[in-house]
């Protein structure tokens, strides 16, 4: 919270901004020096003979230290700032004098600069004047100034970022100015810094942060934008001024308004929407009427807020949202363009008067992705498109994200579920007075969790707002209770004639069909009729039972059989499934199989390219087929045909169970060939969730998996079909430079590794053949290599690993440990190579923004050099490994088996890697590291933050000689202080908890004892004691991104 003295009046002089932040720039070398003094001395403290260079470096820095102390006293006595608009950073600054003194001071009493005095004297001495308590006292000096100066250079920025644009501007200008004339860099090339493109926040921060020298500098802005991102998410209502206060350029703001809706965007946000069936021409028209026996046109017109559809499964309720959801021009199909209004715009006019409307809509979707069953789903669907229409209540509806994304251009936490919900309820609040907005949610049925919480919101916002919610679902108890006194319609009681028009309308659009009416013209009028009345308003049957009428037409039946046949089909959804599956010709019965097995093992509903590889792989060796294809040869228009010959092999196989949804935008993909390589066009799924329903029912399942006689393993397939599209896209030249990198590439490069985790070990051969060859392709394109590491959610723990980028390391990321073991086996891991990035590049691989693309190019921009490092000896390559497994074990979780082959193999869990010096650890060092962080920081119980093999990992490393002795746990807990985030307090050096954690180590290599760390959550490594600040700041670090 800010403190109360502070006050910065709204009208700032352009001189006393500068002044404001020419001091702050010095405090933060201050506190900056006082953080390395902190560290030698603790080191000097620990270290014997060593301590030698340690006393060396303190002599540079008290130099150092002096110079920014001088400044320091020089700013608070010349400058007018500290008397006029903030006491808060004048005595700040007064603090970090005083402190910047004390050490000076301190260090002169040692008798450094060492002169002619033994280092081993000095050393004594240091010991003298700096005692445990006093190094403890300064620690806590040092977090509470840098709290301070944080909390109160977070209110300058956004004050000074109230000013005008030309203000802004002038301030920055002269910040920087006079950083460039103390550091004598006006050498340096010339930058721009003006907040027309760039945050200003962002821009103070790289002015500020100069002086603590150039290898310095990222680390320190790093910290500091984190803090400041911190300051801003946790303060409480100040007199500093509102997010939506924030001067920016018109043109800046457009652009912000983009980022903000890119960050709720996600993957496949609106397939469900494209892939529903549209209506047929004339079904549902009834559904605006006037005086109709629904209603609804009168509700839309009305006050009333909510109205159900229900019906049976496969009655067309998605249809019948779609339809009064989609514009009025058939052509028009993209949700978001403002000239696409839906059908029921104009129905909904006069509840909305004069007020601009916003209709949005969201579909659950059972058969697609985990996001599409999901909250987290629904709440982001309905902003991005709310916001789309309002961007201008983005700043009042999230004002600590739009003040980081204003003034620092990131967006760096994730969102939380809770935090969506509230942004839903408060957007529909905010635009109560100015708009009018109806919601369409389909599918409550199908989403995955409690259905009362949809209930729930939905009442929540109808009991506050003046919102329109239409929803649909099937007639479950649960909606019934919930629903019987609002307005609705069953659906399936009216749509009789709704069936048999579209009944009608496929049977003459059939030629055969035609004859047979010529012929047999009072049969054909009784077989539409009692297609028509055995539907019983189920649209989906009607559908599947057509499809196999036209098919024994087409096969020749007399009039008999096509009787027959429909007097065998069940009227039962599921007894149909039942049917059909009875019905498939034997020959086809096992490719059926597969592609039902295909479908269930993908997590999301695959693309047409990504099946067909699949489907057309050797079953014994998928790799021999990727080596025989011409990538290059591969065109839109030939890609095209695979797809129309899939579609054909799914119809005779799958009888429309499994179908190719083929979205507008994809009706001619020889039409825009880059959009073609890079989404792959339509998606391979079930007709309808029922059919996913029966499918996973254990008797079909079992019938299905039986009837598989050939070797077959739908994760290899899928895996290798990945490596295809993956490669396909590298042929084409996609795969140049990062900014031309799709997302094709980079998706089918993990998927193909996902899927890898998954085979069968049966198949081990076929999976290490497979990911050779996949080794060798990403081996030629070093930027996919880094793409994929970078993008892995583990990323974030390799922080400070080994920052490895080679294919092995890759693997254990993704959690391959089958393909480990079998190179282990086989004794071909004896040289391991990865490419180091630089320290500045590693740092950078921390940073969470919205804009993936704008961080690979940085990224790549930051690869000065490669560090190739050939680790010849077996035990090495070995213990490499067994430190590289940690980041994917963070997510995935350790694989003992593994881990138990790699230590008797010869892996040494102490061995220390440093490719990047700063950060190098040992496995069993960065294992302690993630159980002090994850059971302390988190405050998570052990069993929860330590589970999937992370105890019984950490048993085996200590009985194959992990060093478990104190100072090992004590590098532990120095790695932890590395990152500013965090400190170490100094209770916890001499903490009970840390002797009982050595003791408890030494129990289980003494005695086999199993561990038991519940003890850990004692120890508080937090600087910061409000856990909801804790919690906060915590999520921001890299280690605990998602």
């Amino acid at each position: 919270m800010i403190p109360s003295h502070y006050s910065v009046l709204y009208q700032h002089t352009t001189m006393e901004a500068v002044e404001a932040l020419s001091l702050a720039a010095n405090i933060i070398a201050v506190t900056e020096f006082g953080a390395k003094f902190i560290t030698s001395a603790w080191r000097i403290w620990r270290s014997g003979k060593e301590a030698v260079e340690e006393i060396v470096a303190l002599e540079a820095l008290c130099q150092n230290l002096k110079d920014v102390s001088t400044r320091l006293e020089k700013d608070l006595s010349g400058t007018s700032f500290q008397v006029k608009s903030n006491k808060g950073l004048s005595d700040v600054a007064t603090q970090a004098s005083k402190m910047a003194q004390d050490i000076l001071d301190s260090v002169q009493k040692i008798g450094v600069p060492l002169k002619r005095r033994k280092r081993d004297a000095v050393r004594t001495a240091f010991k003298i004047v700096w005692k445990e308590e006093e190094l403890h006292a300064l620690q806590q000096r040092l977090d509470s100034l840098t709290n301070n100066l944080v909390l109160n250079l977070a209110a300058s920025v956004r004050v000074y970022a109230m000013e005008s644009i030309d203000t802004q501007n002038t301030i920055l200008r002269e910040v920087r100015k006079i950083q460039m004339d103390m550091q004598q860099s006006k050498s340096l090339p010339s930058r721009k810094s003006e907040s027309n493109n760039e945050g200003f926040g962002s821009i103070v921060i790289e002015c500020l942060t100069q002086q603590t020298g150039p290898r310095r500098t990222y680390d320190v802005a790093d910290s500091l934008r984190s803090g400041l991102f911190g300051a801003v998410y946790e303060r409480q209502d100040t007199p500093t001024g509102k997010s939506t206060d924030i001067i920016v350029a018109p043109e800046r703001k457009r652009k912000l308004y983009k980022s903000f809706l890119s960050h709720l965007y996600y993957d496949g946000m609106y397939d469900r929407a494209e892939g529903v069936t549209k209506a047929h021409a004339s079904t549902f028209r009834w559904i605006f009427e006037e005086d109709h026996v629904s209603g609804f046109s009168e509700w839309l017109a009305s006050m009333g807020q909510l109205y159900w559809i229900t019906g049976k499964a496969g009655s067309g309720k998605s249809t019948l949202m779609k339809l009064v959801s989609q514009p009025q021009d058939a052509n028009a199909n993209n949700v978001l363009d403002p000239a696409s209004k839906p059908r029921l715009i104009k129905y909904l006019q006069h509840w909305a008067e004069d007020k601009p409307l916003t209709v949005a809509s969201f579909y659950f979707w059972a058969a697609g992705s985990k996001i599409q069953t999901s909250r987290e789903g629904l709440y982001r669907t309905l902003l991005h498109q709310i916001l789309n229409d309002h961007p201008d209540v983005i700043a009042k509806v999230f004002p600590e994200r739009w003040e980081v994304l204003s003034l620092y251009d990131e967006l760096s936490q994730p969102f939380t579920e809770q935090e969506l919900r509230q942004g839903l309820l408060k957007v529909v609040q905010c635009l109560d007075f100015v708009a009018k907005v109806c919601l369409l949610v389909d599918g409550l049925d199908e989403f995955d969790g409690k259905h009362d919480e949809l209930i729930s919101l939905f009442n929540d916002m109808i009991g506050k707002t003046s919102v329109k919610i239409c929803v649909a679902s099937r007639p479950w108890t649960v909606f019934e209770d919930a629903f019987r006194t609002k307005p609705s319609l069953r659906l399936e009681v009216l749509t009789y004639e709704d069936i048999k028009g579209y009944v009608t309308s496929r049977f003459f659009e059939d030629d055969h069909f035609v004859r047979l009416q010529k012929r047999e013209p009072q049969f054909a009028d009784t077989l539409i009729e009692n297609v028509v009345r055995k539907a019983s308003g189920v649209f989906l049957w009607v559908n599947l039972v057509v499809t196999s009428l036209i098919d024994g037409m087409q096969a020749g039946d007399r009039v008999s059989d096509l009787q027959r046949r429909l007097d065998l089909l069940p009227p039962d959804l599921e007894d149909l499934y039942d049917s059909i599956l009875n019905s498939l010709d034997e020959s086809y019965f096992e490719h059926a199989a597969q592609y039902f097995s295909l479908v269930r093992s993908s997590p999301e509903p695959p693309s047409a390219v990504v099946f067909y590889f699949a489907d057309e792989l050797e079953p014994e060796d998928p790799t021999f087929t990727l080596k025989a294809l011409s990538f290059k040869d591969i065109t839109p228009e030939l890609m095209a045909t695979k797809v129309d010959a899939l579609k054909r092999r799914l119809h005779s196989r799958c009888k429309g169970l499994i179908e190719i949804e083929v979205s507008p935008q994809h009706t001619n993909p020889t039409e825009d060939q880059y959009d073609w390589l890079t989404s792959l066009g339509p998606k391979v799924q079930y007709l309808h969730k029922s059919v996913m329903d029966y499918v996973q029912k254990p008797n079909v399942e079992e019938r299905l998996l039986s009837s598989m006689k050939a070797p077959f393993d739908s994760h290899l397939r899928f895996a290798a079909a990945n490596i295809a599209v993956c490669e396909m896209s590298s042929a084409h030249g996609f795969c140049v430079d990062a900014a031309m990198i799709p997302d094709l590439a980079l998706n089918s490069g993990k998927w193909a590794l996902l899927h890898a985790k998954d085979t069968d070990p049966e198949y081990v051969k076929h999976t290490s053949r497979l990911l050779d060859y996949f080794d060798r392709m990403v081996s030629r394109n070093a930027t996919l290599m880094h793409l994929l590491h970078f993008d892995h959610v583990a990323v974030g723990l390799s922080d400070f690993q080994s920052f490895g980028h080679s294919f092995i390391s890759l693997v254990i990321k993704y959690g391959v440990t089958n393909y480990i073991k079998d190179r282990v086996l086989d004794g071909q891991l004896d040289q391991v190579q990865f490419h180091a990035p630089d320290h500045c590049t590693a740092c950078l691989l921390s940073k969470a923004e919205p804009n993936r693309l704008a961080v690979h190019k940085r990224l790549l921009k930051g690869f000065r050099t490669k560090q190739t490092v050939s680790q010849k000896s077996h035990t090495k390559a070995l213990s490499l490994l067994l430190r590289e497994q940690i980041p994917g074990a963070r997510t995935l979780g350790w694989d003992p088996d593994l881990v138990q082959l790699l230590l008797e193999r010869g892996a040494d869990p102490n061995m220390k890697f440093s490719p990047c010096p700063r950060h190098g650890s040992s496995a069993w060092v960065t294992t302690l590291v993630w159980i002090i962080l994850s059971v302390c920081l988190l405050g998570r119980q052990p069993q929860y933050s330590l589970r999937s093999g992370w105890l019984e990992a950490t048993e085996l490393m200590i009985h194959h000689g992990a060093d478990i002795k104190r100072k090992a746990i004590l590098d532990a807990l120095e790695l932890v202080g590395e990152f500013k985030r965090f400190s170490i307090s100094g209770q916890s050096r001499k903490a009970k908890e840390i002797g009982m954690l050595e003791q408890e180590l030494r129990q289980c290599q003494e005695t086999g004892k199993k561990l038991n760390l519940d003890f850990l959550q004692g120890l508080d490594l937090s600087r910061d004691r409000n856990p909801i600040k804790r919690k906060s700041v915590l999520r921001m670090h890299p280690l605990f991104r998602r």
